[in-house]
């Protein structure tokens, strides 16, 4: 079964036209630990001898894998098991592709001691779509940094929405207290000339296992 959807809306100075057709809506699964993360540059000499970067730990919500591991805010996350991690990116990946009930070792560096922190990874259930359309893109704006948004005079452009998914973080129960009809998502958008595509994640369900 095909959904389309006819939309015409406005957005900023963009004016999109929208004849989209979703797939078959279906739910996925992903690993999960949970919290807020940011990249960070300066790190220790024990940690800077392997690697140029490393996650650093800016929130960690209750009810979480993170949590219940013991990790702190401001603990500075450098290794996966063996693997070495230096952007939030790859650190992600690894994550999510982690299979549900899995223990994995996170190697951090708190107040400049090493620890070694076994996690096990929760589960994340979210579904994806897709659409398809004509956009009229109206702006002039110009960025020589093509990571992770980028536009040239309004014919070429990219634009991805990175806010951390998080259904436990004080933001997400505040909306959904004040709005049944919240949800959570990660949507991205690419524009050439007058064609437009984009998609969205909509995060159903995080359970700790």
């Amino acid at each position: 079964m095909r959904k389309c959807r006819f939309i015409l809306f406005m957005e900023g100075i963009f004016i999109f036209f929208f004849i989209g057709c979703l797939s078959a809506e279906q739910i996925h699964q992903s690993g999960w630990i949970g919290g807020s993360y940011s990249e960070m540059s300066a790190l220790p000499d024990k940690i800077r001898q392997n690697q140029s970067g490393a996650i650093f730990v800016s929130r960690v919500y209750e009810n979480t894998p993170l949590l219940n591991a013991g990790i702190k805010e401001g603990d500075l996350i450098f290794k996966i098991d063996s693997k070495h991690v230096d952007n939030i990116k790859t650190f992600r990946k690894i994550i999510e592709k982690s299979k549900p009930g899995t223990k994995i070792t996170l190697g951090i560096c708190r107040d400049g001691e090493i620890i070694d922190c076994p996690i096990t990874v929760g589960k994340e259930a979210y579904k994806k779509s897709i659409f398809l359309g004509i956009g009229l893109p109206l702006s002039l704006k110009f960025d020589l940094v093509p990571d992770p948004d980028f536009s040239i005079f309004g014919i070429l452009h990219y634009e991805r929405d990175n806010s951390p998914l998080e259904l436990n973080s004080p933001e997400s129960k505040y909306l959904k207290n004040i709005s049944s009809k919240f949800d959570i998502r990660e949507s991205w958008s690419a524009c050439f000339a007058i064609l437009v595509i984009g998609g969205d994640k909509e995060i159903l369900t995080q359970e700790i296992l």
